[in-house]
């Protein structure tokens, strides 16, 4: 799952949780800026510690990693990955650049479906646009001989706007070729380009009709863990006290 997969689902939890409040104050700005950063960190090759002293973003990146767990062994995304990576074989990739075009690009092309609700439009230009306002808690996120690169890194992508491109194939393409290109193991020649395009448009349409439900399903059980992991929290802690 890619950053605004993870937003949306962020935004999909923030409703359940409102669902029965009056008022409800809807996603919060910082959880949603936590849900992004592993992977923001991922772009600029940053390695984060997972704690910052600002706790919505720190609840944020711990959902992030719930969020992938159960994404990537969602059965969505083990038939899309399989098909995928075995058509790109088959059409000459590599299995190594194959299984990471498959990967990244069903991540890219779900984001691009979810990024059609203007809620998770509006989500994700709200995390970004907390970047200033919470810059040193985010500095903490690395070592400190790092910190001077990531910030930069960070400020680079303060304000962002949700991207308009990840709809389409050609696009979704190009940036498998930028992101593949400095990992030798992973990068495809640049003349298959057009053939990792028409495979990948011949999958959107199945991942454009079951990106809601499958954002939806994924709601659901991580909605369910938190619920159960509260109950269980509330039993540990009843037992202490009563034997205390």
């Amino acid at each position: 799952m890619n950053i605004s997969g993870h937003i949306a689902i962020a935004v999909g939890l923030a409703g359940r949780h409102d669902v029965n409040a009056v008022g409800g104050a809807g996603p919060d700005a910082a959880e949603l800026l936590g849900v992004a950063l592993p992977d923001v960190g991922a772009m600029g090759r940053f390695r984060l510690l997972g704690r910052t002293s600002h706790a919505g973003v720190s609840a944020g990146i711990r959902l992030h990693y719930r969020s992938d767990e159960a994404f990537h062994r969602h059965p969505w995304f083990r038939d899309h990955n399989r098909a995928l990576t075995a058509e790109l074989v088959d059409r000459g990739f590599g299995r190594g650049p194959a299984k990471a075009c498959s990967h990244v690009g069903i991540e890219l092309l779900l984001d691009g479906s979810l990024l059609r609700d203007p809620t998770v439009a509006a989500a994700y230009q709200s995390a970004f646009g907390l970047i200033p306002e919470v810059r040193p808690q985010l500095a903490e996120l690395v070592e400190p001989a790092h910190q001077a690169g990531w910030l930069a890194h960070l400020d680079r992508l303060a304000n962002r706007s949700a991207p308009t491109d990840l709809a389409q194939p050609p696009a979704v393409a190009l940036r498998l070729l930028r992101i593949l290109a400095g990992r030798p193991r992973l990068a495809f020649q640049p003349d298959q380009t057009n053939e990792l395009t028409a495979a990948l448009a011949r999958h959107q349409p199945s991942i454009e009709a079951t990106s809601a439900s499958l954002a939806a399903e994924l709601v659901d059980q991580l909605a369910d863990q938190r619920h159960g992991a509260g109950k269980a929290a509330s039993a540990i802690g009843g037992g202490l006290s009563a034997s205390a």
